[in-house]
């Protein structure tokens, strides 16, 4: 009998599109915690622990929601939510969706790729480029490691292609080799820009 063990873990959202005073829920199977937002003294907290965080502006890094309890072997999808602004709507507005990978999947992972030097371990790893962070895993592999615990629109999309019925697969190992090919695929970086776009009118405008 397989088990099926958690292990607790510290998540960072970029909801910086949202304005400060919107509710947010992250939903972890049935479970939904209340996202909560960073202040000065947290994000020093958690820069500590997470040497991606130090790559990113303080802007950008808006929520957070600490020891959420995620499997250690198995991929799992998670979404951020906050109430409809429509009456008309009977669902939460998703704001985010992402697949979280077992960091130690992860790891073994990347791994493989800078014994093997792959190509992607020398290019700039995509949500940090989008920072404007040049950082790629020959560099330090840790930011890379760590930056999948920071969730973004680049997430939303990668979970999107993840979805296709040839690549969606829930094994840690598997899981982690199809999202790092969807990461580095050409046109992520687009998708996840449109995607950002969409959520920002659809706030504005909640017919749209």
């Amino acid at each position: 009998m397989q088990t099926h063990t958690k292990t607790h873990t510290h998540l960072h959202f970029d909801l910086s599109f949202l304005a400060i005073d919107t509710p947010t829920k992250l939903h972890v199977g049935r479970q939904r915690i209340v996202l909560k937002r960073h202040t000065t003294a947290t994000l020093k907290t958690h820069r500590a622990l997470n040497t991606a965080l130090h790559l990113i502006p303080d802007e950008k890094i808006t929520h957070y929601a600490e020891s959420v309890a995620l499997p250690t072997s198995t991929a799992q999808m998670l979404l951020v939510t906050t109430p409809a602004k429509s009456g008309a709507e009977k669902l939460d507005t998703m704001l985010l969706s992402m697949i979280h990978v077992p960091r130690a999947a992860r790891e073994k992972a990347l791994s493989n790729r800078l014994k093997d030097a792959h190509k992607n371990t020398k290019k700039p790893h995509p949500k940090l480029a989008s920072y404007g962070v040049l950082h790629s895993a020959e560099d330090d592999p840790s930011p890379i490691i760590d930056v999948h615990d920071f969730k973004t629109a680049m997430d939303a999309a990668i979970s999107l292609v993840f979805h296709h019925v040839e690549l969606t697969n829930i094994g840690g190992t598997t899981s982690a080799i199809v999202t790092d090919i969807i990461e580095y695929s050409n046109g992520i970086s687009d998708l996840a820009m449109q995607i950002l776009l969409q959520a920002q009118a659809h706030l504005k405008n909640p017919t749209k």
